[in-house]
């Protein structure tokens, strides 16, 4: 059996709009709703994510 995407399930050959409706994909402005940093629990650890000044995201422990 292969495991090889094809052009049907490879992310980065789907529309921007295609990915968010497949549910496995989410605007980083949907998490972050206007905020520079939100802290997000995974199960008992805390994971910062961060917007930095040029635009780009930081995930920290």
């Amino acid at each position: 059996m292969s495991l090889a995407m094809t052009q049907d399930n490879d992310p980065q050959e789907m529309k921007p709009e295609s990915r968010l409706k497949s549910g496995k994909f989410l605007k980083s402005e949907n998490l972050l709703q206007g905020r520079d940093e939100i802290i997000i629990l995974h199960g008992d650890v805390e994971y910062r994510l961060r917007r930095t000044s040029q635009d780009k995201l930081i995930l920290t422990k």
